[in-house]
Parts: structure tokens; C-alpha cells; sequence
């Protein structure tokens, strides 16, 4: 059996100011923080429990395996990635931007918030070239759209459902020599795709979690009849989940992009992940389906249920339905 080693979270600081010592804003008491920093540089390059009370032998072991264990359960000492929001945790500091800290009190304050991201002015004191405003090509990206109320009531066809994910697989004749809709850092195509889907949305699937196969073009089994409840949703998300056919969960498979890239291979992911969010949000339109990218969810409370291996973590969530006609909610 493999022994389970714990990482350091890059991502976690500890602060040591006098008497005081906290880890990622959490007080630890002046035995905790007489360890440092011994203990951080044995866990940043990987130890087992077993090593971690061998190196504090001196020290009360009780006190140690306790400490270690509340770390992990707080994610400080990681036996896999850091997912996104701790990748970034930190930088609006850099920058000393306020936070709105409340559900509440983004909610209500939604409408500014994108009034001023959308419609911000560039102000600059060089010179300006007006371009030629072009009209648009009125083409399927052109309708493109998120769809915030979903119709319950008929099925998604089974062919709609195979062409809306027709994107993901190579180009047809390709399978040898694969090539994509979309392009790939490294053309390492690092993202996977695992699609919940709901009892009576989609004809001919049962409900339950699946990882999509691009190559074949097929549905694997992850778990039949899985649960997904509505809560680890925000509230103003949670009607949303419950009405779409189906959930697509990105999920970046380190194992792609890590060994060529370092950790710019996570970026990357990320931007891949973008690519693909556009291109299923086009292919909707095509296909007569709504979607809505979901921003931020409590993925953790769900992790289990995908059985993810240490190389993934989650990226992003997109919902996906049968488009009620005549409907301004969209």
C-alpha cells in the first residue's frame, strides 16, 4: 500500500508577529508556532505522518498528530493541487481591493457590479484611431446568450444531446491523428468533462454522474442515480440546477500539461477551459439549448461523489437545458 504523503499548500502563509502565530488567518497557540519554521520545510517537500512525528519526537506526539490533522482537514497540507480560489488567494491584497462580504450584500449589489464592468471607460491621454463600426455576422454566435430559466416539461432528444457534445470529440476520420474545434496549450487537451445528469431530462440516459470520452464519444459510468443537492449552490444558483437537463463539470487533469508546462500548465488549463465554455455556449444555440456558466459553488461538499484522482481539480460548472420559447428570463 502506498504511503499517503502531505504537501504544503503554496498557497497557505503563516504569519509570526511577537507573540502571536496564525496559518492562512487561524490562531495557533505558542507551541504550535515554536515548530516553525522546522515544519513547514519538512511538509513543503512531502512527508508522511509517520515522518512528521519522527522529525518532533522530542515533542508531545499527541499534540502533533492533532495539529497535522487539523491541517489537512483545512486543506493547508494537501495530499493533491490546490484548486482555483486558493491558487489565487491572496492577490486583491496586492492591490488593497475591498471584498463585498456577504452573499446578501452581492446580491444586492449585482447590478452595479456588472454596470460598471461592462460599460467601464478606457480614459488614456494618447491619441484615439475610431475603427469602422462593422455590423455583426448574425450567425449562431451571434444569438448567443445564458439561459436562466429552463423548460422541465419535454425531454432533450437524444440526438440533441449527442450533437450539443459533438464539439468535444475530434474532427471526423481523426481519431489517429486527432484534431480539435478548438485549440490547446501543447495540444494536450487537459481538460475532462463529467456531466451530471438529471432523471427524466435526457432521453435514453439515466439519471446519474458521468465522464464524457472524447475520443469514442461515449459516457462512462461514474455513478448511477448520484445526488447532486441544489444547496452547494448559491441561493440565487440553486433554481437554475434544479430546472437544467444536465450539469458539464470541468475538471483539469494535471497529468496533461503539468510535465511540459510546470505550473503555467495550470493557467493554461484554465484557459482551456475557457475556450471550451465559449464553444459549448455557441453549440447551444445550434443545438436549441440553453446554458448558464455557474461562477462559484461548494464543489467540496460534492468531490466525493466524482472520485477524482490527486492530478484533478475542479474548474468550473455550466448548466444546460431545453430553452423556454417566448421567455424574457434569458
Amino acid at each position: 500500500m502506498k504511503v499517503k504523503k502531505w504537501y504544503w499548500s503554496p498557497a497557505s502563509h503563516f504569519d509570526k508577529e511577537g507573540e502571536g502565530f496564525s496559518i492562512r488567518g487561524e490562531k495557533y497557540s505558542d507551541s504550535i508556532a515554536a515548530l516553525f519554521p522546522d515544519y513547514y520545510y519538512l511538509t513543503a517537500k512531502g512527508a508522511c505522518l509517520t515522518e512528521i512525528l519522527k522529525s518532533f519526537e522530542d515533542r508531545d506526539g499527541y499534540m502533533i498528530r492533532e495539529f497535522t490533522e487539523n491541517l489537512i482537514e483545512r486543506g493547508i497540507l494537501r495530499e493533491k493541487i490546490d484548486n482555483p480560489v486558493d491558487v489565487f488567494s491572496g492577490q486583491k491584497e496586492l492591490l488593497g481591493v475591498d471584498v463585498v462580504d456577504s452573499y446578501e450584500k452581492k446580491h444586492q449589489e449585482d447590478k452595479d457590479l456588472v454596470y460598471r464592468s461592462i460599460y467601464r471607460k478606457i480614459s488614456t491621454t494618447e491619441g484615439r484611431i475610431p475603427l469602422e463600426e462593422i455590423p455583426h455576422t448574425k450567425g449562431v454566435g451571434y444569438r448567443r446568450q445564458t439561459t436562466r430559466v429552463f423548460d422541465t416539461e419535454k425531454k432533450i432528444d437524444a440526438r440533441v444531446f449527442a450533437h450539443f457534445l459533438s464539439v468535444l470529440r475530434p474532427k471526423d476520420g481523426e481519431k489517429d491523428h486527432p484534431k480539435f474545434l478548438f485549440p490547446s496549450g501543447g495540444g494536450l487537451y487537459p481538460i475532462d468533462y463529467y456531466i451530471y445528469v438529471k432523471e427524466d431530462r435526457v432521453e435514453g440516459i439515466p439519471p446519474g454522474l458521468y465522464l464524457y470520452d472524447a475520443m469514442e464519444n461515449l459516457l462512462r459510468v461514474v455513478q448511477l442515480e448520484a445526488e447532486i443537492d441544489p444547496r452547494v449552490h448559491y441561493f440565487g444558483n440553486q433554481d437554475i440546477f434544479e430546472k437544467s437537463a444536465f450539469s458539464i463539470y470541468f475538471v483539469l487533469n494535471s497529468k496533461y500539461g503539468f510535465d511540459k508546462y510546470g505550473d503555467l500548465g495550470y493557467f493554461l488549463g484554465i484557459v482551456d477551459s475557457g475556450v471550451v465554455l465559449q464553444l459549448l455556449s455557441v453549440q447551444g444555440e445550434e443545438s436549441g439549448l440553453g446554458t448558464c456558466s455557474i461562477g462559484e459553488m461548494d464543489f467540496q461538499k460534492i468531490e466525493p461523489l466524482f472520485q477524482l484522482t490527486r492530478e484533478q481539480v475542479f474548474l468550473h460548472c455550466l448548466e444546460v437545458g431545453r430553452k423556454v420559447e417566448d421567455c424574457d428570463e434569458q
